[in-house]
């Protein structure tokens, strides 16, 4: 379990909770808890394609809780999942290339 304070989506604060973690997979799926607003059950999988390359597939359902929390689920598109997901892709490769 970790707190973030300020996470993606603009969320002033989040509560972790791993709900299942399967390292033989190498999956993880987490409970995000944003109070008040959503809960979001986050699943990641990575797959190893080379020595350097690794797949990684990333879901993301979301539960809303209040009123704003339905406008984020109604806006939470296939369209802003792309655009999301894609800017993870590039922070990650961003810090993955600075370790190089």
């Amino acid at each position: 379990m970790f707190l973030t304070k300020s996470h993606d989506h603009a969320a002033a604060e989040a509560i972790w909770l791993v709900k299942r973690y399967r390292p033989d997979a190498h999956c993880v799926e987490f409970y995000k808890v944003e109070p008040g607003d959503k809960v979001g059950v986050v699943k990641v999988c990575c797959e190893a394609l080379t020595g350097q390359h690794t797949q990684v597939a990333v879901t993301y359902r979301y539960i809303a809780l209040s009123e704003t929390g339905e406008a984020f689920v109604s806006g939470f598109t296939a369209e802003a999942y792309s655009e999301f997901i894609t800017e993870w892709q590039r922070l990650l490769s961003d810090y993955f290339a600075a370790k190089g």
